[in-house]
């Protein structure tokens, strides 16, 4: 059985749809139906980067609202975003976990700083699918801890977990 958290104050709280063509699942599970289209039988998905409301989470899912149905998003193509105003229910470390391919580090919170590069000149990348530790964020950037060094990483290509 799988137990559902659904927080009080969580209103203040969007789910953000990280990737193209996310399918919206009725329950918490790969193995849950898809929600579809009853007319064409085609899956119903929501645009990259549009916000959904924030109605809890179960294992690896986000529950949240699509064309007045409840549905759930697996948290490895969306993220959470904004704040809760009640006490936080981790008590693990916060890390950024990069979902994008080739995403540069900077030197600032904005694409118009330096992005970090390799003694020979090559760019250096975030590799996919890392954890890298959370220090904060800024406009659209969060601060990361690269080996010892702070630097930031975009929000875009990118959304936070705790351990």
């Amino acid at each position: 059985m799988v137990a559902l958290l659904v927080s009080a104050v969580a209103w203040s709280q969007t789910v953000v749809v990280t990737r193209p063509g996310v399918n919206l699942r009725m329950g918490p599970s790969v193995k849950a139906g898809t929600l579809i289209n009853s007319r064409t039988k085609q899956n119903i998905h929501p645009k990259q980067w549009e916000r959904l409301p924030y109605l809890g989470q179960s294992g690896n899912f986000f529950k949240t609202r699509y064309l007045g149905y409840e549905v759930y998003i697996s948290k490895d193509y969306s993220r959470l975003e904004g704040t809760s105003s009640g006490s936080s229910s981790y008590s693990g470390k916060t890390y950024v976990y990069v979902d994008g391919y080739h995403v540069r580090f900077r030197t600032g919170p904005s694409t118009s700083y330096p992005y970090l590069t390799t003694g020979k000149g090559g760019t250096l990348y975030a590799k996919q699918y890392s954890l890298l530790p959370y220090l904060g964020q800024s406009g659209d950037f969060y601060m990361v801890d690269y080996n010892g060094y702070t630097v930031y990483i975009s929000r875009d290509y990118t959304h936070l977990v705790t351990r």
